[in-house]
């Protein structure tokens, strides 16, 4: 009786194990999809201040200074994007969703410089269905 009461109890860690190895593989890949288009859009970001600075180097006067302050201002954008995600990045594992209102925040601020709008293609709620039982 003992032993099969072992067993049972062996059998139930093991289940436990495999649940959470299953919620972080789960949230590993949630966060990294997420991590991918975050960086995606940084890139894009990046290609408007390769555009911009092309565009300057043709200007001068008021035109110039106007070009250069928005390339400041997504270069700024930028900068508060990646380190954002830096630290939902080394955040642990099972809550890295914690720190990705603040990359949310900075990414919308990012778009609102950029042509087309705010809308950074990012679905920010994609992982939403993901209920990781935590």
């Amino acid at each position: 009786n003992a032993e099969v009461r072992a067993e049972q109890q062996e059998t139930a860690e093991a289940q436990r194990e495999a649940e959470k190895t299953e919620q972080q593989l789960a949230a590993q890949k949630a966060r990294d999809t997420y991590v991918q288009q975050v960086e995606m859009r940084i890139a894009q970001a990046e290609e408007r201040i390769e555009t911009l600075e092309q565009q300057a180097d043709s200007l001068d006067g008021t035109e110039k200074e106007s070009i250069d302050t928005e390339i400041e201002t997504i270069q700024g954008d930028i900068d508060r994007v990646n380190e954002a995600l830096d630290e939902l990045q080394s955040a642990e594992l099972l809550n890295w969703k914690a720190h990705k209102e603040k990359v949310d925040a900075a990414v919308t601020d990012l778009d609102a410089h950029l042509p087309g709008g705010v809308d950074s293609g990012i679905d920010v709620d994609a992982d939403a269905d993901l209920e990781l039982g935590l």
